[in-house]
């Protein structure tokens, strides 16, 4: 029981941006994650791929009998649920086994800021959101 806890509290820091000292390799815990269903591959398993509202990418794995809805979703925008996997110190897991998946209807032009709160925990990595914006900026050029 107290080694189930373990794992549900690490993986908790780590939604929440904080690192994940307990563990040496991968974290896992129930996430729902929403984003764009870009590209299926059955070669070898059942895959797809989610590009999300900041960019990010993750592989989705999901079992042989929802490849027809899967096939339908292609291009659509999807929640999908289900147990994810973070590798040490990410907040965005690396893969999903699918538990469930559902079309939603395409993000607004204009998303508020509110929309966007804690989307991204531990983004800045610590750093102020001055320091982090400026950083940004001055990759770009």
């Amino acid at each position: 029981m107290s080694e189930i806890i373990k794992i549900k509290k690490s993986s908790i820091k780590i939604v929440l941006g904080g690192k994940n000292k307990d563990h040496k390799d991968n974290s896992v815990c129930h996430s729902k994650y929403s984003g764009r269903l870009t590209a299926v591959n059955i070669h070898e398993g059942y895959k797809f791929e989610i590009h999300t509202i900041l960019g990010d990418r993750i592989t989705c794995f999901f079992d042989r009998d929802i490849f027809p809805e899967i096939k339908e979703l292609l291009g659509e925008y999807v929640h999908v649920m289900g147990l994810a996997k973070y590798k040490r110190d990410d907040c965005i897991p690396s893969e999903i086994k699918v538990q469930r998946i559902e079309k939603h209807q395409k993000p607004n032009e204009r998303v508020s800021l509110k929309d966007l709160y804690g989307l991204a925990p531990g983004i800045t990595k610590g750093k102020g959101a001055v320091a982090f914006v400026r950083e940004m900026r001055d990759e770009q050029g």
